[in-house]
């Protein structure tokens, strides 16, 4: 009864008269920046709205690296600046950033947080390269920037000497995991994939250090020839004459392949289906079986398509449109012994137990198509393909069979063509979209000229929009840029599937 009683007469003096708390309101920090490492600085004028007074009020300004963040691992975060106002000469490695202010009231500990992202980019991360043979047979690589800064002869300039045997295939490799040789450390980054006939390399594009070739890229060492490499969404792969390997990225790792996934296939021609967002994948022809098969690059598996097989002939190109007429129809050109050749259209299909083929059609052997050399379905802007026969460019309409020759203004009298190919280029964010038509020069003298055209409904508009030139001959084209990252590892996952952002050039 007492302790009923005192608690009855207990009197709550306390001060409950609660004062709402100032806000703290950040402004004048933009969403994105880009700048260039040890060459930009960057200047944010930050206005700050509060009733908290100015002496009160501390600025953090801090920074840490996306691609460091795999929710493992502790992640470093640097305070570079205790300024209002942000002027910072950017020497971040290249790669994307969070910067966050922190402003906080040092009396009551009251903090608010603003964050951007950071694009710190390299003299070679953003531009084309272009893969080229050299006199001697040999392989190297020249690299022409957004604002037409070249760099030369790669390999023999950076590495020692060109790299061996001919080239094959140039790939972007994003977010590809590899051990960082400065930190010994597990990580993953942007690189550009090359095959030659005889060895393979990747290559850094924020800096040009090699993180792989054949040598280092093998648990059991370097034994077959190389064809290519290609990435997907959350799965990479390689095509050599052993098989086909696929590797997990997006996430730190070495990089090294053990055994191939699917030994008994050689392919060398792959298209990307991403039509299906369960089921993204590689369609490819196994030429060593005459067969069609799937490559998950969800999950990495790989199956032989029933009823595609015994296909004898050579496949001498394969190519993907994603134009709203086709919906992802793919199309590859077979050649025969006796030289006569047919036109497959090809569908992605869910269940490996039905063919991905459609339709084969036969090439009028008096066409000029039947002569062609060179071949590149146009990735994006028409139904048509085009190809390169007797030293000139043609398209070839999949709607109605048509073919007519393209008109090429700039390109000199003494300059034959030896490369044509469609480049669509879009990132993830789609802040930027590159849909070119590529054709490559040579006046026989060890060189080359590349013209870049602007494409209206697949046709090139006016003159070329820049003009690049060298020495050796092009064997292929591709576009880098820094702003690839974790989430375009993974960038099927999250983008809507009639916007196509970032279509990949194989």
């Amino acid at each position: 009864m007492a302790l009923v009683f005192f608690q009855g007469c207990y009197e709550d003096e306390g001060n409950y008269d609660y004062t709402e708390l100032s806000a703290i309101e950040i402004e004048g920090i933009e969403t994105e920046y880009s700048k260039r490492r040890l060459m930009d600085s960057l200047t944010i004028q930050v206005a700050v709205n509060t009733d908290f007074k100015e002496e009160d009020l501390k600025y953090t300004w801090f920074i840490y690296n996306q691609a460091k963040v795999d929710y493992i691992n502790v992640v470093k975060v640097d305070t570079i600046s205790h300024e209002k106002d942000f002027n910072y000469l950017v020497s971040q490695e290249p790669g994307n950033y969070i910067l966050t202010l922190k402003v906080e009231n040092t009396v009551n500990r009251y903090a608010v947080y603003k964050s951007t992202t950071l694009r710190v980019e390299s003299e070679f991360s953003q531009g084309v390269y272009i893969l080229k043979e050299t006199v001697d047979g040999d392989t190297d690589l020249d690299f022409c920037s957004d604002s037409l800064e070249m760099g030369r002869d790669i390999f023999a300039m950076m590495k020692g000497g060109a790299l061996k045997g001919k080239p094959q295939i140039l790939s972007q490799m994003m977010a590809h995991p590899y051990i960082d040789p400065v930190t010994n450390e597990r990580t993953y980054g942007i690189a550009v994939g090359i095959t030659t006939t005889e060895n393979l390399c990747l290559l850094r594009t924020s800096d040009l250090t090699t993180i792989h070739t054949g040598e280092t890229m093998f648990y059991g060492g370097f034994t077959a020839a190389p064809i290519r490499l290609a990435h997907g969404s959350r799965y990479a792969a390689y095509f050599s004459e052993e098989g086909i390997y696929t590797l997990s990225v997006g996430s730190n790792g070495s990089g090294m392949l053990g055994v191939p996934k699917f030994e008994d296939a050689i392919v060398r021609w792959i298209v990307l289906d991403k039509q299906h967002q369960a089921y993204l994948t590689f369609i490819c022809f196994d030429e060593k079986n005459g067969r069609f098969l799937s490559v998950n690059v969800t999950t990495g598996a790989v199956t032989a398509y029933a009823n595609s097989d015994g296909i004898t002939d050579k496949c001498l190109y394969m190519g993907m449109t994603y134009h709203s007429s086709m919906k992802n129809t793919a199309y590859a050109i077979f050649e025969a012994a006796d030289g006569s050749r047919k036109l497959y259209r090809l569908k992605c299909q869910l269940a490996s137990s039905n063919s991905p083929i459609k339709e084969i059609t036969d090439i009028d052997p008096n066409s000029m198509l039947s002569k062609a050399t060179s071949f590149s379905v146009c990735a994006f802007s028409a139904p048509l393909m085009y190809f390169l026969a007797e030293g000139k460019v043609y398209y070839y309409s999949f709607q109605d069979g048509s073919e007519r020759e393209i008109q090429l203004p700039g390109i000199g009298a003494g300059e034959t063509i030896n490369y044509v190919a469609n480049k669509y280029w879009s990132s993830y964010y789609c802040y930027y979209k590159k849909d070119h038509l590529m054709v490559g020069t040579t006046t026989g003298n060890n060189d080359y000229k590349l013209y870049c055209y602007k494409l209206n409904a697949g046709i090139p508009l006016g003159d070329p929009l820049y003009v690049i030139s060298g020495t050796g001959k092009v064997a292929d084209v591709q576009y880098m840029e820094s702003q690839w990252g974790k989430n375009d590892s993974q960038e099927f996952k999250y983008q809507t599937y009639s916007s196509y952002s970032m279509g990949l050039c194989y």
